[in-house]
């Protein structure tokens, strides 16, 4: 009787520690901490994107440069034509990209877009994933 005595204290603490980390809020795991907008870059070269799949926070900027290569392209995504966005999320088009040029485009809305260059269609295509930021 003398034990259980001494153990009593010892389990209620616990309980209570163990109590009290249940009431602890559950971080938000789906977004991501980071208070600085960046500028991520894409490679337009004939006939790909650099990278093809690219992961972003909800207001970053992409960057596409047309760095090397003979023919047009586009960077486009605007929900037709073999590409997709989240609902409202946000659309471009770079119109007719030469070597040299250059398109930015700073998206809002996370999601999954899967744009295109409208000229060569799914041929030539990227993905972008925009995690949403912790508020």
């Amino acid at each position: 009787m003398k034990k259980i005595l001494l153990l009593l204290p010892v389990i209620l603490i616990l309980n209570a520690c163990t109590y009290e980390k249940a009431e602890l809020p559950v971080p938000n795991l789906t977004c991501v901490t980071d208070t600085v907008k960046h500028l991520a870059p894409v490679v337009i070269a004939d006939d790909s994107f650099s990278p093809q799949h690219l992961e972003i926070l909800a207001g970053d900027t992409v960057k596409w440069n047309y760095t090397t290569g003979s023919e047009a392209h586009t960077s486009t995504c605007d929900g037709t034509g073999g590409t997709t966005l989240p609902s409202g999320g946000t659309t471009w088009d770079s119109g007719v990209l030469t070597v040299g040029g250059t398109y930015k485009t700073a998206i809002n809305i996370p999601g999954t877009y899967n744009y295109i260059c409208t000229i060569h269609g799914a041929a030539m295509s990227g993905t972008i994933v925009v995690k949403p930021r912790c508020q």
